[in-house]
């Protein structure tokens, strides 16, 4: 195994076996763990162990990425959907496989006609939401407005079918324990809930979601089409 640096200041790790591991922290905390593939003669498996509290392990999420959620309910860890291309853009079949608390990629792509490099990337993260402000536009009506902006690791657990499980309870978890006075308002919880349901990253909430103070209760607060999300 041999570390240099790039030109541009990026630390390369040559694993001596055809493949390269490049990893890459991001500005909203996350960090994705690019693995550069060579040649057909290099591994199919690549490793990546992680530190989670007591108490805590990774488990499916059910769309392909990973989550282990602390015994106090936050997010202690995210992995978004494993994924590999090769350099025509083809995408070569990958999966993870978890052990205790190792992840493992494995990339077939000794399972077809491939064009090298294969680039394959786990990202891991563990905030949804960053920054988290107050009043970023101002108050509204006179009361706060508490808001998240959707991480772009964020955004990528968001995505697929398990999306709104991810967003509406490990999400709505950043939120309440950002701020106490979000946890205890029913409305605040139906706002992120109708957010995470409808706005996503797409529709909606944007990138952008503001709980705001002065909203009632509502019931009816999945009827997106006659609220969005602000009733």
């Amino acid at each position: 195994m041999e570390v240099s640096v790039s030109s541009a200041g990026i630390e390369v790790i040559d694993n001596g076996d055809g493949s390269q591991t490049i990893p890459l922290s991001r500005s909203d905390g996350s960090l994705q763990v690019v693995t550069v593939i060579e040649t057909p003669s290099a591994p199919r498996a690549y490793s990546v162990g992680v530190d989670l509290p007591a108490g805590t392990a990774l488990s499916d999420a059910g769309n392909g990425a990973l989550l282990a959620i602390a015994p106090d309910g936050t997010m202690a860890l995210g992995v978004a959907p494993a994924w590999a291309y090769d350099a025509a853009g083809v995408a070569v079949p990958t999966r993870y496989e978890v052990t205790g608390s190792v992840i493992t990629q494995v990339v077939e792509h000794d399972s077809g006609e491939y064009q090298y490099p294969i680039t394959a990337d786990p990202w891991l993260g563990q905030r949804l939401f960053s920054p988290m402000t107050v009043n970023r536009k101002g108050a509204f009506q006179g009361r706060a407005v508490y808001s998240g902006r959707l991480t772009a690791w964020g955004v990528a657990m968001g995505a697929g079918n398990l999306g709104y499980t991810i967003l509406s309870t490990a999400g709505w978890e950043e939120f309440a324990s950002s701020w106490s006075a979000v946890r205890n308002s029913r409305s605040m919880y139906q706002q992120d809930q109708c957010h995470a349901l409808w706005g996503r990253a797409i529709i909606g909430a944007g990138i952008h979601w503001d709980l705001e103070a002065v909203r009632p209760a509502n019931a009816n607060w999945a009827d997106v089409l006659s609220h969005k999300c602000n009733w």
